[in-house]
């Protein structure tokens, strides 16, 4: 019983991390739709909203279901359009949780000032029987046709604002491309733009735990097309949601550490290639949070971050309330960028990313296990084998769900460390606190006596009480080293020079901790195994790991001064 329970709270939220349909294509025209009939039911959840069943007429002539929440004052309000492929009967208790947090009462969308609308994707529960569309524009045209409706409700002032989390977000950015005249503020959480390659490849290695939960929930056609092409071969920025410059309304977007994508990312692409009003109005928030937790005030791995939910969730507020209500104009004045710095838990606030101030700081690995600003005088290189048979298994990390893998920060010490294929370096207990913020790199210098192999890499956070907490983990296939696009399978017993990057990250190293760089050859099943040969055979590989004069390798940190 217990497994069947595990099994489907992993379906359930599985499915609302999974991909939305790519889209592009024209704006639908507009139409006169007539307003919401009389409320039919009582609202089953602890906030007063008055709730009214809809159908919202599409251009082509579909009608798509639709809950409406609206507050017990008088109207007319600004309204937040929800579009989900989840069921919306069942959504609203779930959103008032991920709205008021797990100790604060109803404060992210208040009762008296906005009204919901929550709506099923077409062909999806209340609104599967209609007509299929164009698949590859649909949700942004269905979207475009959704804001337009709400707009011309009686109980709407014709300001219109989108919220919600990885696939919710993903509409977002479809429905923004088409440009809907009534569409003022979007909010994408956990949600990225972009369906990249490194989406769900890092380093050329497979992200099996990520590709594999969609097809245990039913998208088995998306995990065959990305088992299909395992190098960057243009197929997936074929099927991108949306170009940058299409968006031409204030954005928010909401992500963490821990979460799945690096949003970081997105906010430097809409600065470089963004349309000027994205550019002026677009906003970052990147939590502790991981992609389940985003906004919580709850534990995140195994830490909890109590002051990050609240602070997350009435930024949210401010945002919505600038551009919909026009109540709290400082809003436009927030910095660009609201990250928070683990370590210190503290949030912090800038301009760019990284921050301005931040240099590379190299940290090289020693003869014995040392990690130093200095450079290496050892001469023996180091070895750790790479055995597909016994891999070293995941703990922690930017992980899709918490049921079968724990999300977050977790303690790399009891399982991790212990395995007999990882080699670890570590500082001296630092005599003051360094903080960082950016891109980790670590270059290493390695050899093997396989044609291929993998080389994953674990940035922690020790303890003085010996914890060995997860800051970032990456990984990186050696025969990918050169080109994500093509094999350059390794010649035995040749030494070569690698560059792991890991996602973003703000941490502080706090007086007393150590920080440790732990390489292996895996960490599954977060990234699928290397068999280790050019055959597909699998084999232990054999690898060494140098730090002499010659060989400098090196953890490079992103140093805040």
């Amino acid at each position: 019983m217990d497994t069947l329970r595990r099994f489907i709270a992993l379906v359930l939220l599985v499915v609302l991390v999974t991909l939305a349909i790519a889209c592009r294509g024209a704006a639908s025209p507009s139409y006169t739709a007539p307003p919401i009939p009389t409320p039919a039911r009582a609202s089953p959840n602890p906030v007063e909203f008055r709730v009214m069943p809809a159908h919202i007429p599409m251009s082509d002539g579909a009608k798509l279901a639709a809950d409406v929440y609206l507050p017990q004052t008088e109207g007319p309000f600004p309204a937040i359009l929800i579009q989900t492929p989840y069921d919306k009967s069942r959504m609203w208790p779930g959103l008032v949780e991920a709205m008021k947090g797990d100790k604060d009462s109803f404060g992210f969308f208040e009762s008296t000032r906005y009204a919901v609308v929550v709506v099923d994707w077409r062909g999806k529960f209340a609104s599967k029987n209609n007509p299929p569309g164009k698949a590859l524009v649909q949700g942004g045209l269905d979207g475009y046709d959704c804001v337009e409706w709400v707009a011309k409700q009686p109980w709407c002032n014709g300001k219109v604002g989108t919220w919600g989390s990885s696939a919710l977000g993903n509409i977002q950015y479809q429905t923004a491309a088409h440009k809907p005249p009534h569409l003022k503020a979007i909010m994408p959480r956990v949600a990225d733009y972009s369906n990249s390659y490194d989406k769900y490849y890092t380093g050329g290695v497979l992200r099996k735990e990520y590709v594999d939960a969609m097809t245990l929930i039913g998208w088995g056609a998306i995990s065959q097309q990305v088992y299909a092409h395992p190098f960057d071969d243009g197929f997936y920025d074929r099927i991108d949601y949306i170009n940058p410059k299409e968006v031409e309304v204030p954005m928010m977007l909401v992500g963490g550490w821990f979460d799945i994508h690096d949003l970081t990312r997105t906010f430097n692409d809409f600065m470089k290639y963004g349309s000027a009003l994205a550019k002026r109005d677009f906003r970052l928030l990147v939590g502790p949070f991981t992609h389940e937790g985003v906004a919580k005030d709850e534990l995140q791995g195994e830490l909890l971050f109590p002051n990050a939910g609240g602070f997350a969730r009435e930024e949210q507020r401010k945002f919505f309330d600038r551009w919909l209500s026009g109540i709290d104009e400082s809003a436009g004045t927030i910095p660009r960028i609201t990250y928070y710095l683990t370590g210190r838990n503290e949030w912090r606030f800038s301009e760019v990313w990284p921050p301005s101030g931040v240099t590379p700081v190299a940290w090289y690995l020693q003869a014995g296990g040392g990690l130093k600003p200095s450079p290496p005088a050892g001469l023996t290189p180091d070895v750790f084998v790479s055995d597909p048979k016994n891999p070293v298994p995941t703990v922690g990390g930017n992980n899709l769900n918490r049921w079968t893998l724990i999300a977050g920060p977790a303690d790399q010490s009891r399982r991790v460390e212990t395995h007999p294929d990882v080699l670890i370096y570590s500082s001296e207990a630092l005599p003051e606190a360094m903080s960082i913020a950016g891109d980790i790199e670590v270059r290493l210098y390695v050899s093997s006596d396989s044609e291929d192999t993998d080389v994953a890499i674990r940035v922690t956070d020790v303890y003085p009480d010996g914890r060995s907490m997860l800051v970032c983990d990456s990984i990186q296939r050696m025969s990918l080293r050169e080109s994500l696009k093509a094999q350059q399978f390794l010649t035995p017993g040749r030494v070569y020079q690698v560059s792991i990057k890991a996602p973003a990250t703000a941490h502080t190293f706090l007086e007393g901790h150590k920080v440790r760089l732990i390489v292996s050859g895996s960490n599954y099943p977060r990234y699928a195994l290397n068999t280790n040969s050019r055959q597909g055979t699998p084999k232990a590989a054999t690898n060494l790991l140098y730090h002499d004069p010659e060989h400098p390798s090196a953890l490079v940190l992103p140093v805040m001064r």
